[in-house]
């Protein structure tokens, strides 16, 4: 929901979506709802081949880009062109997000270096930075291959369900937070 300047409200469909009763955690996926996964899943490949291509083609700027690979997928809010060569040319991209708070968030930084290893797959090299431009208008700028933290926590989470233990946290009393039911 957005209050527009001239004071009417903008609704998105989503907001429908948020305010409906939370499903019963006990049901099973419907088929339709099978059928709405496949369809999303389409979208998204669909996305990332036409991100690569504008990537490839050379294109000043993609905005929401999908970057998507081995399972992971992402939505850059911005990948710039740069005058670095790649193996796309005399040019490369780095990954850029916004975000309204006052200071980059490490989640802001985590999801900026997975764009920018997507990045390296697709140009044949790692991003000199990338950049978080705050709500203030100030941006702040982080260099990925400081963050070697990335790749050691993405393989920890493909190697879970590979080690048999119990990959869901435990269950907790929502009213007395910290006991373990």
């Amino acid at each position: 929901m957005r209050l527009a300047d001239d004071g009417t409200l903008r609704l998105p469909p989503s907001d429908l979506a948020n305010h409906l009763p939370a499903p019963d955690p006990a049901r099973r996926p419907t088929p339709a709802r099978g059928g709405r996964d496949r369809f999303r899943r389409r979208g998204l490949e669909a996305a990332a081949r036409r991100t690569e291509d504008a990537l490839r083609a050379g294109v000043e700027v993609v905005y929401q880009g999908v970057l998507a690979s081995g399972g992971w997928r992402g939505i850059a809010d911005f990948l710039g062109r740069i005058e670095e060569p790649s193996s796309l040319g005399s040019f490369s991209y780095e990954a850029w997000d916004t975000k309204l708070a006052r200071s980059a968030k490490p989640n802001a930084v985590l999801q900026l270096t997975f764009y920018s290893h997507e990045l390296e797959r697709i140009q044949g090299r790692l991003p000199e930075r990338m950049r978080v431009v705050l709500g203030s208008g100030r941006e702040e700028e982080f260099r990925p291959a400081d963050f070697a933290f990335f790749r050691r926590s993405r393989d920890r989470v493909l190697a879970a369900p590979a080690g048999g233990g119990e990959t869901y946290p435990w269950l907790v009393d929502r009213d007395r937070p910290g006991v373990e039911l």
